[in-house]
């Protein structure tokens, strides 16, 4: 079962991917199992297969990773790590320095320390620095390691931010009204979070009935994180280098979409441990072919349609003449053909040049 109680038992998978978003390896565990133990081990086989043991290398993950144990391990012979920091965790000396609306800075920009009060009380101004991302450092430290906060601030996040807990609370508004109110919301992304349940009486006793009202507090409490963005590192450098790095997580969420979504990689009704490893390491060669070959075509499609093109190219047989294509020709069938130097794309392809094509390494 999982860590979450949840009655259907599952399997707890780990990827790894380097800079360029190819993935490297990939660990399965059992769905109980505490992810921040199973990191360390992992980077360890990674480090030893792939003889990394003289490359500098950079951990960059989210903040269920961010124990002071694998920090610790991430300083050593010269790695590095970049960590997602969540700030309604961080202790409230360190709030305060955030939520402190002057000493900003703009990267390269080393001479102005702006204050956001000054910008979000101007209309001009706020519209001039709509799109700048402003940060400030904070050092801080766990128990073994000395790191820097870096917390980014942007009007236009912040924005962002506004726009969607105002869509959560319509919806949550709405379900009210209709009487649709079911299980409490857990996570940030569920607008249900914000409807507060209360047991009354007619007299205001607490009682057997339900009143369902929104939740204020907790919406003064999260609006005051909106546009905010914070990580925690051990690297010396240029703000917007070290920022860079953490913008690759994306790719890491958008293969675990890609292997749910496109490639089915759950829900699987195995339960024999050969099986359940085939299944994730098929799902893992899909996701790496996948990926290789988007980087092939330079980023310049979407997955669907790199896949949708992929399953629609097919041939059908000529008998005695050979393979006439049945799909439609587009600046990505072209591509494909460019890339690997072969070209399907005619009346008829003859069955010597059809084995030439699939005999090719």
């Amino acid at each position: 079962p999982s860590k979450e109680h949840r009655p259907n038992p599952i399997v707890e998978m780990g990827l790894f991917m380097d800079g360029d978003g190819i993935p490297l390896a990939f660990s399965i565990h059992s769905g109980n199992t505490n992810e921040q133990k199973t990191l360390i081990p992992e980077e360890n086989k990674i480090i030893n297969k792939f003889k990394l043991n003289n490359t500098k290398l950079i951990l960059c993950t989210d903040a269920g990773l961010a124990s002071d144990e694998i920090k610790k391990y991430n300083i050593k012979n010269g790695r590095g790590f970049v960590i997602t920091q969540s700030l309604k965790k961080l202790k409230e000396e360190y709030k305060s320095q955030i939520f402190d609306k002057t000493n900003w800075r703009i990267s390269n920009d080393l001479k102005h320390i702006y204050n956001l009060n000054d910008i979000e009380d101007n209309d001009e101004l706020k519209e001039k620095y709509y799109d700048t991302l402003f940060y400030k450092i904070i050092q801080t430290e766990t128990k073994s390691v000395k790191q820097d906060l870096i917390v980014t601030f942007s009007f236009k996040y912040q924005e962002y931010n506004r726009n969607i807990r105002s869509s959560q609370i319509d919806r949550a508004k709405k379900s009210i009204d209709t009487n649709n109110v079911t299980r409490k919301g857990k996570n940030q992304n569920d607008y249900r979070r914000f409807i507060e349940t209360t047991s009354v009486t007619n007299n205001g006793e607490v009682a057997e009935n339900t009143e369902y009202t929104i939740n204020e507090s907790l919406i003064n409490e999260e609006t005051k994180y909106d546009g905010y963005y914070a990580i925690t590192t051990n690297l010396i450098g240029e703000i917007n280098d070290i920022l860079k790095i953490t913008k690759g997580r994306w790719e890491i969420e958008e293969s675990f979409r890609i292997m749910k979504s496109d490639f089915l990689a759950r829900p699987i009704n195995l339960s024999r441990e050969d099986r359940i490893k085939a299944h994730f390491m098929t799902c893992f060669i899909s996701l790496l072919l996948y990926r290789i070959l988007e980087s092939k075509l330079e980023n310049k499609y979407t997955t669907s349609q790199i896949l949708n093109t992929l399953r629609k190219m097919t041939m059908l047989e000529q008998k005695g003449l050979g393979f006439e294509p049945e799909y439609e020709r587009t600046n990505l069938t072209d591509d494909l053909h460019n890339i690997f130097n072969f070209n399907t794309d005619m009346e008829i392809v003859n069955y010597k040049k059809m084995k030439k094509i699939l005999n090719t390494k």
